[in-house]
């Protein structure tokens, strides 16, 4: 006859091998689950990584637009490429349609990529060098929210420099679309030296398009993950 003590055995046991095969399969789908999360990751990881070079390739050798944008209106531009002197534009009439209408890809063009600022990304920088002429950033926006600076300008380099009336002050000989362009690149080539783009992006003063995982990157993760990610300063 079977005791008592029989039966409790036969279930310890048998309760023993169905926990172990119940915690068997458990580990074996959460070891299944980290698998897939962890080739998630990696899969994450590698576009980011790609994206980024991609991105950083862009920004070393192609065609930029960059352009200074106020209240939607387009109030100067200049193509950046890999040379010391900016691509200037002498007729800006068909980017201005594009940035009122919102079309950025018309905007683009030819171009890689197009990088859009704000004032307000100009905001720490303190001067900006024309032709051996240290003018104040905030002078330059005064001047580029105008639509003709040119005598702005010239009165300007007259007073830092203390020229008389009558002498003639250096200008480029460029038509009003092309002078704002260099004073832009001016201005921006003195917020690179100093600033981050990606710090532009993030705080939402530069925008640049098109949109990729890289700029979605800037646009959402904290600060100091991006300069890890993107090795910025």
């Amino acid at each position: 006859m079977t005791t008592p003590y029989v039966l409790a055995g036969i279930f310890v046991v048998i309760s023993a091998f169905l926990a172990y095969f119940a915690i068997k399969k458990v580990f074996r789908l959460a070891s299944t689950v980290l698998t897939i999360v962890a080739l998630a990751l990696a899969i994450v990881v590698f576009g980011i990584s790609y994206d980024v070079q991609r991105f950083q390739g862009q920004l070393a050798t192609d065609d930029k637009l960059f352009v200074l944008e106020e209240d939607g209106v387009l109030k100067a531009a200049f193509v950046h490429r890999n040379q010391p002197a900016p691509l200037l534009l002498s007729d800006l009439s068909a980017e201005r349609e594009a940035l009122v209408a919102g079309d950025l890809k018309a905007l683009k063009g030819e171009r890689a990529l197009v990088i859009i600022t704000k004032p307000a990304a100009y905001a720490n920088v303190d001067a900006v060098d024309i032709n051996g002429n240290k003018l104040p950033a905030q002078t330059i926006l005064a001047m580029l929210a105008k639509d003709d600076p040119r005598q702005d300008y010239i009165a300007e380099i007259r007073r830092i420099n203390n020229i008389p009336p009558g002498q003639e002050v250096y200008m480029p000989e460029v038509n009003v679309n092309e002078f704002k362009g260099v004073l832009l690149a001016a201005l921006v080539n003195e917020y690179l030296h100093a600033h981050s783009l990606v710090q532009g992006v993030h705080d939402g003063h530069v925008r640049v398009y098109p949109s990729s995982i890289t700029t979605w990157v800037m646009d959402t993760l904290p600060y100091p993950v991006l300069k890890y990610i993107l090795q910025v300063n």
